[in-house]
């Protein structure tokens, strides 16, 4: 009988640590996808007024005071307009904007604070998330 629950309680252990193996890969696999990382809103360390929302849809909205501004989608790209990330860059990230516009920014850090570079006039943009 004791030989009995002592192989029950082995299995219990093992099934407990494979469950949790699991979890922390599928857990941490998550937290490198940029295109997991960057959904939320991200409020302008710039200008507390200003609010950039990614989607899991790739949906964009801008915010201004409360009020959308802009809208449109999103996607990581290798190429915008003409214009290549580098290799130690998170990759580009390309809106295109419902009237048409396209904006290209080069994703420079992105854990927590978004760091963009904006395209072609290089103009930095930091966003912490909300």
């Amino acid at each position: 009988m004791l030989k009995h629950i002592y192989s029950y309680n082995v299995y219990f252990m093992i099934a407990l640590a494979s469950i949790l193996i699991i979890l922390l890969v599928s857990d941490s696999s998550e937290h490198d996808d940029p295109h997991l990382m960057i959904v939320g809103e991200w409020l302008s360390e710039n200008d507390n007024n200003s609010v950039w929302v990614f989607t899991e849809a790739n949906t964009y909205l801008s915010k201004y005071d409360g009020e959308i501004i802009g809208t449109g989608t999103w996607e990581f790209v290798l190429e915008c307009e003409g214009e290549y990330a580098h290799d130690d860059d998170f990759g580009m990230l390309e809106i295109l904007f419902d009237d048409g516009d396209t904006h290209c920014y080069v994703v420079q850090g992105l854990n927590g604070v978004l760091t963009l570079l904006a395209l072609p006039h290089g103009r930095l943009l930091i966003f912490d998330r909300e």
